[in-house]
Order: C-alpha cells, then sequence, then structure tokens
C-alpha cells in the first residue's frame, strides 16, 4: 500500500505481481476521517500476501528561530513516541505545530492499533536546518524515528 500525493501522476506498472495502491482522501483530517481511512488501510494490510512497508515521510516544525522549532518538535516528538494518534493530532492543533505529516502519521499509529499490532517509536536522529545552513532565525526541524514491534 503506498501513500500518495497525487496518485494520478505517478508511473507503475499494473501487471506487476502483488501492486496495490490504497488511496483515500481524509478531508479536513477530523479523527472520524483518520479513523475511516486506517479502517480501509488495515483491511489492505490484511488483505495483503505479506505485511507492506508503511512509511511516513514528514518535516517537523517550520520557520520558526531554532530554539522554539526544537522547542515544538520535542513536544510533537513526544506526542509521537506515545504511539496515540489523537494524543500527536492535539498536539499539532493546539500548539500550531507545522509538522506537514502529522496526518499521515496518525492515519499509520491508528491502522497499527486496528490491526492489533503493539509498537514503540524509536528517534533515530534529530536536526534542523539552523545546523547544515547557519541560519537559526527561521529554522525547518527534520526528525528520524521507527516504529518498532513490541
Amino acid at each position: 500500500a503506498w501513500g500518495l500525493r497525487n496518485p494520478f501522476r505517478t508511473p507503475h506498472d499494473p501487471n506487476a505481481a502483488g501492486t496495490r495502491f490504497f488511496i483515500n482522501d481524509v478531508g479536513q483530517g477530523t479523527w472520524e476521517e483518520i479513523e475511516a481511512a486506517a479502517e480501509g488501510l488495515a483491511d489492505v494490510v490484511r488483505s495483503a500476501a505479506r505485511p507492506p512497508l508503511l512509511v511516513i515521510s514528514s518535516d517537523m516544525n517550520h520557520f520558526a528561530p531554532d530554539e522554539e522549532n526544537r522547542r515544538l518538535d520535542r513536544m510533537a516528538l513526544d506526542a509521537l513516541a506515545s504511539g496515540d494518534p489523537q494524543r500527536l493530532l492535539e498536539t499539532c492543533r493546539e500548539h500550531q505545530i507545522s509538522m506537514c505529516g502529522v496526518i499521515p502519521a496518525a492515519l499509520v499509529m491508528a491502522t497499527l492499533h486496528k490491526l492489533g499490532h503493539e509498537f514503540r517509536v524509536k528517534e533515530i536522529a534529530y536536526t534542523t536546518s539552523g545546523e547544515t545552513g547557519g541560519d537559526r532565525s527561521r529554522v525547518v526541524g527534520y526528525a528520524g524515528t521507527l516504529f518498532l514491534a513490541e
């Protein structure tokens, strides 16, 4: 199963064995919409001959000074580490954290819960654009995390 920003412009071979797409719009990203999409994605995963790799791609917060960006990113990463998709959504919305992949992250976590999978989130790296570009007045946060089976 692949989550795609614009699936109609993505090349693929429809004759390839095992090629399946799960295309769903989560609308405004309400919890009810995410939960419905998670049930659909869980159905796709359940019917797969072998479990697919679910990948989420996202920056963290955007364009705050480095220190503030790190504070906001830490709140989002702590919410992600809790494994609770609703907490992640609420944290990002309440604190106006501009993590662009918050909805896909919540969707994958909700899907794992619907599948009955216990998991933990391991943070493997964190940085901001200030560390590579030097300008710390307006940075973007970047993190690498893994969802590991318990």
